[in-house]
């Protein structure tokens, strides 16, 4: 397995929530190395998209319905084109992935450790080609039902929980923590180029992908660290 953060350089909020993450992996004695990866942004965003054939689908404001999918689609908020590089950041190493032939834990800079993350075997083994190893409380929204379904479940590994109308992408919580496997990036990398780029934790649910997992045990959580994102600072 390897290991990325993404870290938008010379970003004073990004670099050291990275440089808390890396120690935090340390604390908890993780056998792996977190190599920094840095981000797309929005200065060059278009350049990669264009590099990639991509094109960006999901609204940037209002609602609008996805016929392919079936899925509503409602715009997050904030610059467009910061939306954008996260998930073009996201993209990239599902590419590390597919390239290597490889699991890849994608971590965001405001992802922590706070369990040493001990079941990568057990997730390269199961059947799901995206875990999330996050705690879902504070991190995504219905987060209490989501954490309940999780711990009613037999572990250590269990499905990605229902929690809200099908018609809302069902994903794991936030995008700030996650092992991706090289099939599972491959199918998501053809989705992006067929019918465009998503925000990360959107286009990786269970209506479009329904092999999503997540760990009964939570091995990071986030930081709550002020949106490098959403934001425009």
């Amino acid at each position: 397995m390897k290991a990325f953060a993404i870290v938008m350089e010379d970003h004073f909020i990004s670099e050291n929530g990275f440089s808390h993450l890396k120690y935090t992996s340390e604390q908890v004695n993780n056998d792996f190395e977190i190599k920094r990866f840095d981000a797309v942004v929005s200065r060059n965003v278009d350049e990669y998209m264009e590099h990639y054939g991509l094109k960006w689908t999901w609204p940037d404001r209002g609602v609008t319905h996805d016929s392919v999918s079936g899925l509503r689609m409602h715009a997050y908020g904030g610059p467009p084109k910061r939306r954008y590089a996260c998930a073009m950041s996201h993209f990239k190493l599902w590419e590390i992935a597919v390239n290597t032939q490889q699991p890849v834990l994608v971590l965001e800079h405001d992802a922590q450790f706070i369990e040493k993350f001990d079941c990568i075997d057990e997730i390269v083994n199961s059947k799901y080609e995206v875990v999330g190893i996050n705690d879902p409380r504070s991190a995504t929204r219905l987060d209490q039902k989501f954490h309940s379904i999780v711990q009613a479940a037999e572990g250590p590994l269990v499905d990605c929980p229902v929690i809200d109308d099908m018609k809302v992408p069902q994903g794991i919580a936030g995008g700030s923590a996650y092992v991706i496997k090289p099939n599972g990036a491959s199918q998501a990398i053809a989705y992006a180029k067929a019918h465009g780029l998503w925000p990360n934790d959107a286009l990786l649910c269970q209506q479009i992908f329904p092999w999503l997992g997540v760990t009964k045990t939570y091995y990071t959580k986030i930081q709550g660290l002020r949106s490098t994102t959403f934001s425009d600072t």
